[in-house]
C-alpha cells in the first residue's frame, strides 16, 4: 500500500506496511549523512560519526585556547546557518575526513595546518558539511 504526503502513518499499523513519511525519514537521516572523522586523542583515534554519542570533540577559541564539548553528529551548513544560537569554530584534533562506503571506509588525511568547520551551540558541537562534503580549510598563518 502507498501512502500519499497528507495520509496518516498511524492509519496502517494493523496491515504492517510504513508509511511514506516514514520512508522519507528513515533515508534522510540514515542514508544523507555517512560522512565520518577520525580524532585523535593521544595514541588514540576516535571514529566519529552520525550516531556517535559519548564522545567530544575540541574546538580552538580565538585566544587559541582550545574548549572540548558533547559530539553531536553533523549539520548541513544552510541548518547551521538558521540556528541562532549557534557559532562557527575550527574544530581541533581531526586527522582524516571519510566516508563510510560499504566494508572500509574511504579515508583522506588532513594536514597540520588544515581544520574542519564546526558550529557550536549550548548543547555541544556540530561537523558542518554541504551535498555530503565535509568543509575543510586551511588555517592562516599569521
Amino acid at each position: 500500500m502507498i501512502l500519499s504526503p497528507d495520509q496518516d502513518v498511524t492509519r496502517n499499523r494493523a496491515s504492517g506496511s510504513i508509511g511514506w513519511r516514514a520512508l522519507l525519514y528513515i533515508y534522510t537521516v540514515f542514508a544523507m549523512v555517512d560522512l565520518l572523522l577520525n580524532r585523535r586523542l593521544n595514541t588514540r583515534n576516535i571514529l566519529l560519526a552520525q550516531g556517535t554519542r559519548g564522545e567530544h570533540v575540541g574546538y580552538l577559541l580565538p585566544n587559541g585556547g582550545r574548549r572540548f564539548v558533547q559530539w553531536l553528529g553533523f549539520i548541513e551548513r544552510s541548518r547551521a546557518r538558521a540556528m541562532k544560537a549557534a557559532r562557527p569554530v575550527r574544530l581541533v584534533d581531526i586527522t582524516r575526513v571519510g566516508r563510510a562506503n560499504g566494508h572500509a571506509p574511504e579515508w583522506h588525511d588532513l594536514t597540520e595546518d588544515s581544520f574542519v568547520h564546526g558550529c557550536v551551540t549550548e548543547w555541544g558541537a556540530y561537523a558542518v558539511y554541504e551535498e555530503n562534503v565535509c568543509l575543510v580549510g586551511v588555517r592562516s598563518r599569521e
